[in-house]
């Protein structure tokens, strides 16, 4: 049996032509210790019309060890303004146009001891932020392929990145939340700490917010104040059964943050920051594993792994499912314009 690890993209609006279509990328591993065959796919789908129809696929040879389908607390996927997505892949990052259906370049991070736990695109899309397996962060120039600065601070694995113009924060295994200023030459401005593993980290839109998910199931609202030290109190503290990986801002309403549970919770909660009170819920009785808003039609949508692995459209208002797609185990999900990107981890080749 061969386990796949995929990209799943999905168009929110009219089918799209062959023209726009993404790679399937196929891969088997020359022996190397703890991997096996894997399957990357990169496909296209229609979300609202034509709900689940495959559009178009292809594929390239590509090599992926087998941590990526273990390690699906990490955050690996990200998709910047210019339609380039990037993907973490051991001690290398892929960067992939969306828009003109192909690699555009491989980073190589140079070490046989490390591996990339966590990136992270600055918002006009120069830049990348890589969180590594040893502590480290770096920034790396895509168009010219190299790394710009190593910021250190961290001794533990850095699973979450998260950007809010030149403030890029970064969340450990350790629980340390680390703040840099990408302008500064002493980088380092301020810290931040959770009793447990960072599992999700994003700013608000609005910039003023940092919301925090640890494994412990606690998520912390925090002030936009960078230069803060360990002492500083969260504005916010919601509690959940699992830990806070899934979640992500309202773009519309920038006081709410919608969250999905772990393996054995598997509710959405959306949430009002100002008061701590939880708006509204539902129970989906599947590990959610990646969510967000759709700005376009106001919705929320969410990635599931076991038992259900689909993925769900849900009306804001009433959290009612207005879409189901089934699919295998749900890694991540992004949202870009029209396009909704997945990575997936599947246990089998349909």
């Amino acid at each position: 049996m061969s386990i796949t690890d995929s990209l799943l993209v999905l168009h929110c609006g009219s089918m799209v032509s062959s023209a726009t279509s993404l790679i399937q990328l196929i891969s088997e591993p020359s022996g190397a210790l703890y991997t096996c065959s894997l399957f990357n796919f990169l496909h296209m789908f229609d979300l609202f019309r034509n709900v689940g129809h495959r559009v178009c696929q292809y594929g390239f040879l590509l090599k992926l060890l087998l941590f990526c389908f273990f390690f699906t607390d990490l955050n690996l996927l990200d998709w910047n303004a210019q339609n380039s997505v990037a993907i973490a892949l051991d001690a290398s990052v892929c960067i992939w146009s969306t828009e003109h259906c192909r690699l555009m370049c491989e980073i190589h991070m140079n070490s046989n001891s490390k591996y990339a736990s966590s990136i992270a695109w600055i918002k006009d899309g120069s830049c990348l932020a890589v969180g590594t397996s040893d502590g480290e962060v770096q920034l790396w120039d895509i168009e010219t392929r190299k790394r710009l600065r190593n910021m250190c601070g961290h001794t533990s694995v850095v699973g979450a990145l998260s950007w809010n113009n030149h403030i890029l924060s970064s969340g450990s295994r350790l629980g340390f939340i680390h703040h840099y200023d990408v302008r500064m030459a002493h980088h380092h401005i301020g810290s931040l700490r959770h009793t447990k593993s960072i599992s999700g980290l994003k700013w608000s839109p609005d910039g003023c917010r940092l919301a925090s998910g640890s494994s412990d199931g606690i998520l912390n609202i925090w002030p936009n104040d960078p230069n803060t030290t360990f002492r500083c109190r969260p504005l916010q503290s919601m509690v959940h059964p699992t830990a806070v990986k899934a979640m992500d801002w309202c773009p519309w309403q920038s006081e709410i943050v919608a969250v999905g549970g772990g393996m054995t919770d598997g509710v959405v909660r959306v949430w009002d920051i100002n008061n701590g009170n939880c708006l509204r819920s539902t129970e989906t009785k599947s590990q959610i594993c990646s969510l967000l808003w759709l700005a376009c039609s106001k919705e929320i949508v969410t990635g599931h792994g076991l038992p259900k692995n689909q993925i769900v459209r849900w009306d804001f208002h009433s959290l009612t499912r207005k879409c189901t797609i089934a699919c295998d185990i749900i890694v991540a999900i992004l949202f870009m314009g029209e396009l909704l990107c997945l990575r997936m981890t599947d246990t089998y080749i349909n």
